[in-house]
């Protein structure tokens, strides 16, 4: 939720500096994930079998943003600027054993994921780990969420 709120204050500030027209699509990128305790082990966001575009789109990444273990991928997120959205489904994937069993070490190892929003960042966790039961609940939940947990 954080960072949705995040989200929308980026937006707000592209308002106001007049970088987006309406309607203009505000691409969000994918950036990396990896462990909460040691920033400086970062994978490729799409290293997680999180829902993925055909083919994958790099964004031109300055040097500093590589040395600082940046790779920024086109998402599959169709954000229009100043314009809300209803709630749907990104993709539909079934998870096989080994799927699953990434993302439930993601949430044991405290993975974190990093989204770029108009060049600002947005963090988050890949899901959470319910310590009485041992379930996993992944970022968005559904069906993963049950695979995964499996």
């Amino acid at each position: 939720m954080a960072g949705l709120r995040a989200a929308a204050v980026c937006l707000l500030l592209a308002q106001l500096s007049g970088a987006f027209e309406q309607g203009e699509q505000v691409p969000l990128y994918a950036n990396k994930v990896g462990p909460f305790a040691n920033p400086s082990e970062l994978y490729h966001y799409y290293s997680l079998p999180f829902c993925r575009p055909k083919e994958i789109e790099e964004k031109w990444l300055e040097l500093g943003e590589v040395l600082k273990g940046d790779r920024a991928h086109r998402t599959l997120y169709d954000i229009r600027f100043g314009q809300n959205t209803q709630l749907s489904s990104l993709c539909k994937v079934t998870l096989d054993q080994s799927s699953a069993s990434k993302f439930k070490q993601a949430v044991v190892d405290d993975y974190y994921f990093e989204m770029l929003l108009d060049d600002l960042p947005i963090w988050g966790y890949v899901g959470e780990l319910e310590s009485a039961s041992g379930a996993v609940a992944l970022a968005g939940g559904g069906a993963a969420a049950a695979a995964a947990a499996a």
